[in-house]
């Protein structure tokens, strides 16, 4: 079971850590159109769904798991070692090369990268809310067993233009109308799918569904 703080994978040889929320299990919402097994999954739903919705608040809509990821969320500023940046006044004026997660984050690398391994049904549901697309067509999602869905998350900032119109309605002189520009900077992510259940590592014969 996996909560906070994570719990490592005893005899990995690398950063692996065991989840409860890939498990195999319906997702919250009844697939539209419905299968014969859709209502055969109802009575467990309501207590499985909630596992699987909690696994994409744990696992994606959440801080960082990794100590890079900590790094990539908090800014180049929050990295202890500073052997990329030398810091004066909240400014970045000096660069040496390297490959440490400050300094990828600068370079627009990528910074986190991190492998699930779980059920095709747990993948569809948080493809569905990652993408924004209808919950409720995750069963659409054509994923084969062993297939490969890729992701890449990146945080940045906007600059959202809008306008203002302060001109009087009731006046019928346009010579009065104004419109005034106003620019608003706001801070979020941009989610892109490269891949969704690519299968081409796999020979033929073992292409199931």
């Amino acid at each position: 079971m996996i909560d906070n703080p994570y719990i490592p994978y005893a005899g990995a040889m690398f950063d692996c850590q065991l989840s409860r929320y890939l498990t195999e299990g319906p997702p919250p919402v009844a697939p539209v159109p419905p299968t014969s097994s859709t209502k055969k999954s109802d009575n467990i739903r309501s207590t499985e769904g909630i596992r699987i919705d909690k696994g994409f608040q744990i696992h994606l809509h959440c801080k960082p798991i990794t100590k890079q990821g900590l790094i990539a969320y908090n800014g180049p500023f929050y990295c202890p070692n500073h052997c990329c940046s030398i810091l004066n006044n909240n400014s970045i004026i000096n660069i040496i090369q390297c490959d440490c997660p400050c300094h990828r984050m600068i370079e627009y690398k990528p910074i986190e990268t991190i492998v699930f391994i779980g059920h095709a049904n747990v993948f569809r549901y948080w493809i569905c809310k990652l993408l924004q697309l209808p919950i409720e067509g995750w069963l659409r999602l054509n994923l084969g067993h062993g297939s490969i869905s890729t992701f890449i998350i990146t945080n940045d900032e906007f600059i959202i233009h809008s306008k203002e119109d302060n001109h009087n309605h009731n006046s019928d002189d346009h010579d009065d109308q104004e419109v005034k520009l106003t620019k608003q900077l706001r801070y979020g992510s941009i989610v892109t799918l490269n891949r969704l259940g690519d299968v081409g590592h796999l020979p033929p014969e073992l292409l199931t569904q």
